[in-house]
């Protein structure tokens, strides 16, 4: 398919959709177009992404997102569609506004497993990630410290998951992390703040009173941060790093949680980040998976996390199909 047909098919679907999506700020038709004939010439300066509504009602195929927290994996679990957060600075951050530079990380939200396979290898500047799936994936079940805030709902889902790749042929055991993981969440906002407060150093002399009061808030916690919290937050994240590997068999991937439950009401919260913040510190790759709908009919998930990336996308694509065959997962 040309990129001249994919951005017009593209645009066909808005026409049809969009007056009750809603997904898009602005629509320059002829500049997508002109891009798109460009790239078929053999111009391939430039990327652009699209809104993850857009992706889900299926508008566009691939969007790209930035996760400091979680917001790569969580929208990616409330929209029903597959999201990649990878290893950390595994894709150059070049024109990327930082807000926290030891944690923002580049992802990729897509349609299908192979559409993120193939965006992800080429900003990685990669081949195609390959690996044989074994016959017999090993799974670790982690409910993480935070279990009591996730929905009831959820973590049965979770369950359910966990029972449909093992009677599909994965071996499946629960993982409970050691008690120094419980305190990651408390940490990532540690070292967040103190990097969003340097980091937004320039916005906050020159035009403070612009920014959001929940930004302004954060920003004032960072600027509270002393050096020395800052430190041994660091050495603790250090020594969970270290720590993690022996937790995990050969080839295991820890399968976890993507977000508390489904999307929030309203726009007043994007949802709790909670299920991802860990992750993101220790800088590993996440992977989330639909999961079926809930009670209020909208989209869960849960999410695989390690790697490397290549056994993290070939799990990835193997355990899609089996919720998918399952009617857990509603794409594959």
């Amino acid at each position: 398919m040309s990129c001249e047909s994919l951005i017009r098919a593209s645009l066909t679907r808005i026409d049809a959709r969009e007056r009750e999506v809603g997904a898009w700020a602005y629509v320059d038709r002829d500049a997508a177009l002109a891009r798109a004939r460009a790239l078929d010439s053999g111009d391939q300066t430039g990327l652009r992404s699209g809104l993850l509504h857009g992706l889900a009602d299926g508008m566009v195929p691939v969007a790209l997102a930035t996760q400091t927290g979680g917001s790569t994996i969580r929208p990616a679990a409330f929209c029903g569609i597959f999201g990649y957060k990878p290893t950390f600075d595994r894709f150059p951050g070049a024109g990327m506004k930082p807000l926290a530079p030891s944690l923002d990380t580049i992802g990729v939200i897509a349609a299908t497993v192979d559409d993120i396979a193939r965006v992800s290898a080429v900003l990685a500047g990669e081949s195609p990630a390959a690996a044989q799936v074994p016959d017999h994936p090993g799974f670790a079940l982690c409910h993480t410290p935070y279990a009591a805030q996730a929905e009831p709902q959820t973590l049965e889902r979770l369950a359910m998951v966990a029972r449909t790749l093992e009677d599909a042929g994965g071996h499946v055991r629960e993982l409970e992390l050691p008690a120094p993981f419980s305190e990651l969440n408390d940490l990532h906002r540690v070292i967040m703040a103190h990097e969003t407060a340097r980091a937004m150093a320039h916005e906050w002399r020159t035009a403070r009173q612009r920014l959001s009061p929940s930004m302004a808030s954060f920003i004032e916690r960072g600027l509270s941060v002393s050096a020395e919290a800052v430190a041994a937050a660091r050495a603790h994240v250090e020594a969970c790093t270290r720590a993690l590997p022996a937790l995990l068999g050969k080839g295991e991937l820890i399968l976890t949680l993507s977000a508390a439950g489904e999307a929030p009401v309203g726009l007043a919260s994007t949802g709790n980040a909670v299920f991802s913040r860990l992750w993101t510190l220790l800088g590993l790759a996440c992977f989330a998976l639909p999961a079926g709908r809930g009670m209020r009919g909208l989209p869960l998930g849960v999410q695989l996390v390690g790697g490397p990336e290549a056994l993290l996308f070939a799990a990835a694509s193997w355990s899609a199909r089996r919720l998918h065959e399952a009617t857990l997962g509603e794409r594959a």
